[in-house]
């Protein structure tokens, strides 16, 4: 694919691959990353020819796309469907796919499978990251059938996902392999997620360590009205010492959900979405669900019942409780200074469900004082 045709707006792309026709179901604009070309194609799959390519995901760092293969001709010998995905070289894709590996160590039943990682090269020239995975069939996302569920069947739903969250945790911290990986991620400590959480672009809060490095870190906003927030030396070893691996986006939209036998019911299928994946005390991902509510995640009744069934998975300590204090420090002063369209939408979203932050920051977001139930968006 040349350079104008990678640029050209509202281009269809078809595709022929030997005898095959291969349709790509997406469209390349100049602000999206790179999409897969005859070249890239060869460069994965080798001999194996897929009969059909499907451009599931776009965006300025690449995409996700789904390759099919005819029965004589499947990948691997055996692999008839696989997901790949495509990123420029360099990007944080490698460490996305060494974070989802050891999770899969984990969750081999819930954590789709690596095939193969590596770099490419498009017919422009262009490096790219690839990674290709195992494809969840017959599954479709959370986000899509939550609404039809009874209050038994999000119940149970939730639980299967907490007691994956559990089985993340028992990972081996002192492991070989697990120590290498955790000093080659960026997340190798929870303070970089601490600074990572604030506006690049205009910050509006401030982590600084002290000097000495006795005093812990202070976290200080541009709001005048938000009280600072210290957290000693001390907690900080503390929390480094309850650093787990986290997902960070436990969202509906990130949970596939199957029909159970016979029709009846889901069952858990599988984890994805590893993006935001680090290793952190889990008081972090535990808060980042009050960030998220009303913007990546629109069900009240989702939120509520998770941190109802991981309240008990926090440690009730200063430690804790001041780590969730400095995060809600950082995005309350985002959301002061944002003039942005997501941030209204937001506000709007919370305002039209009554929904108040509790006095204990742990609780979070709670029900209208009158006992109804938010709605959550249909």
């Amino acid at each position: 694919m040349s350079m104008s045709t990678r640029k050209a707006v509202g281009l269809e792309l078809t595709m022929v691959l030997g005898m095959d026709s291969v349709h790509i179901c997406g469209r390349v604009s100049g602000i999206y990353g790179p999409v897969p070309d005859e070249r890239i194609l060869r460069n994965i799959f080798r001999d194996a020819e897929p009969a059909k390519i499907d451009i599931l995901t776009q965006s300025t760092e690449g995409c996700t796309f789904r390759a099919r293969f005819e029965r004589n001709r499947s990948y691997l010998s055996h692999v008839r469907d696989v997901d790949v995905r495509l990123e420029r070289a360099g990007g944080k894709c490698r460490i996305v796919a060494v974070l989802q590996q050891l999770a899969y160590g984990q969750l081999p039943e819930l954590v789709p499978g690596t095939y193969a990682f590596g770099t490419a090269t498009a017919e422009d020239g262009l490096e790219v990251d690839f990674w290709v995975t195992e494809h969840v069939r017959d599954a479709v996302l959370l986000e899509s059938i939550w609404q039809e569920l009874d209050d038994n069947a999000r119940s149970r739903l939730v639980c299967l996902v907490v007691d994956a969250v559990k089985k993340l945790q028992q990972l081996d911290m002192d492991a070989k392999r697990t120590r290498y990986e955790l000093w080659t991620t960026p997340y190798m400590d929870f303070l970089s997620g601490v600074r990572a959480a604030r506006d690049r672009r205009r910050p509006t809060s401030r982590v600084r360590t002290c000097e000495d490095g006795l005093e812990g870190i202070d976290v200080t906003s541009a709001v005048p009205d938000l009280v600072p927030v210290n957290i000693s030396r001390s907690e900080l070893t503390s929390l480094q010492e309850q650093v787990v691996l986290c997902h960070n986006d436990l969202e509906p939209r990130n949970i596939l959900v199957q029909r159970g036998r016979a029709g009846h019911g889901y069952k858990l299928a599988a984890i994805v979405g590893w993006d935001k994946a680090g290793f952190f005390p889990f008081a972090y991902e535990y808060c980042v669900k009050d960030a998220l509510l009303g913007s990546e995640n629109s069900s009240f009744s989702w939120y509520a019942l998770f941190k109802q069934q991981t309240a008990c998975l926090v440690p009730r300590d200063s430690a804790n409780t001041r780590l969730i204090r400095a995060m809600n420090l950082i995005y309350q002063s985002r959301k002061v200074a944002s003039t942005s369209l997501g941030a209204l939408a937001q506000d709007k979203w919370i305002q039209r469900r009554g929904l108040a932050r509790h006095p204990d920051v742990r609780v979070g977001w709670t029900r209208p004082a009158d006992g109804k139930p938010p709605k959550d968006i249909q």
